[in-house]
């Protein structure tokens, strides 16, 4: 599982998302301004933000996180599978290896 949970990144939150939306919004209208001065605007932006449109970025994250689990589910169930296969795989070498070595020993006698 490790592989798997390192293939994919944290979902983003209500507020990540509002910044993606924003951000260039506020660098269109500021194109100098730096980093601290625009996050202290995303905040102060997303403070002043209506319930309801924080409701909709909420929706959003819930719909992401869901996607995310749902991509790691498939992954740790693939990395399961490749993992079972090579197990089966190695098992299966072993088993031809006794069998020559008791054909060897059968040959010998």
């Amino acid at each position: 599982m490790p592989i798997a949970a390192k293939a994919t990144k944290q979902s983003p939150n209500a507020f990540i998302l509002f910044t993606l939306d924003e951000r260039p919004k506020i660098k269109a209208v500021h194109p100098g301004i730096r980093f601290t001065e625009l996050c202290t605007k995303l905040g102060e932006n997303w403070r002043k933000l209506s319930i309801k449109k924080k409701n909709e970025y909420t929706r959003k994250a819930a719909t992401e996180k869901s996607r995310a689990a749902s991509k790691l589910d498939a992954l740790v169930a693939a990395a399961e599978g490749v993992e079972g296969r090579v197990e089966e795989e190695e098992e299966s070498e072993e088993e031809e290896e006794e069998k020559e070595e008791e054909k060897e020993g059968d040959e010998g006698k």
